[in-house]
């Protein structure tokens, strides 16, 4: 698989304009493209990423730098950790919300509908209790379409729900491939263009799943709050985003705390397809 490139990395560096010894914080650290690109230009970075199977493989990638420390915890604590690894007065944080390849092609955990072995876990931290599973099997038919409608954006929200209803009283929701066999079966008695449909209707479904499992909202408005206690006035707080809900939850923090945004050069050629709905917002404080 070839390297990683984070969606905006140029915008992000440009937006820092990192001075040389200065200090970030990379909340979500991923693959750690955003991390080179700090160093590289002369920052000092912590990063932090929930998965700890990433913080082992940046743990090798950066073990011969010194301007690089990393922590396995959850962006929501951002401040509890930062002023714990001596971060506490930062001039820039960068959250990007969306996953690495990495995960959505080797972690196992059911992120991706085309890995029709893998469990439905979707726990990124591996310590959430509730797993993609549990919610199928266990929401009421209601609670299935709400989280379908409100976290997916998805229009059928209804028959998707009622179909898993209808599944799991036959078998129980635990792989991959139970869900897309679901999902197949709801596209075929409601549109002719199947394939197209069906990897739209998917991608939304398994992206709300993934938020719910990970409390993901609710964890961005707790990376917010936090984030104001450790950056520095004038510093900047830069969120990626893939959801139009995550959007929102931002910009109602930004009105909220009278903040300003900084509006930044979006022309990209190279934007791949599947990150077009990434939307980057900057936060000067």
């Amino acid at each position: 698989m070839p390297v990683h490139t984070p969606v905006y990395l140029d915008q992000v560096l440009e937006t820092l304009n990192i001075q040389k010894g200065q200090y970030f914080i990379d909340a979500t650290a991923g693959e750690g493209g955003h991390i080179a690109g700090i160093i590289k230009q002369g920052g000092v970075v912590l990063g932090i990423d929930w998965d700890p199977s990433q913080i082992e493989k940046l743990n090798i990638k950066f073990q011969e730098n010194k301007n690089v420390k990393l922590v396995c915890g959850n962006y929501a604590d951002i401040a509890t950790i930062a002023t714990k690894e001596g971060f506490d007065q930062v001039d820039g944080v960068l959250v990007d919300l969306g996953l690495s390849m990495a995960q959505i092609f080797f972690a196992g955990r059911g992120f991706s509908f085309k890995k029709l072995d893998e469990p439905l876990d979707m726990r990124i931290g591996k310590i959430e209790s509730q797993t993609a599973s549990d919610i199928l099997n266990s929401y009421s038919y209601q609670e299935l379409s709400d989280l379908f409608s409100s976290y997916g954006e998805e229009l059928l929200s209804d028959d998707v729900a009622r179909e898993v209803v209808s599944y799991r009283e036959r078998k129980i929701f635990s792989t991959v491939e139970d869900l897309v066999k679901t999902l197949h079966t709801v596209i075929k008695t409601k549109t002719q263009t199947h394939e197209v449909q069906f990897e739209k209707m998917a991608s939304r479904i398994f992206q709300a799943l993934r938020i719910a499992v990970n409390k993901e909202f609710e964890n961005i408005k707790l990376c917010l709050e936090e984030s104001l206690k450790i950056i520095k006035k004038g510093g900047k707080l830069i969120f990626i985003s893939f959801h139009s809900r995550e959007d929102r939850i931002i910009k109602q923090f930004v009105r909220l705390h009278q903040l300003k945004i900084i509006k930044p050069d979006l022309n990209r050629s190279d934007k791949r397809s599947f990150e077009r709905s990434a939307m980057l917002r900057i936060v000067q404080l």
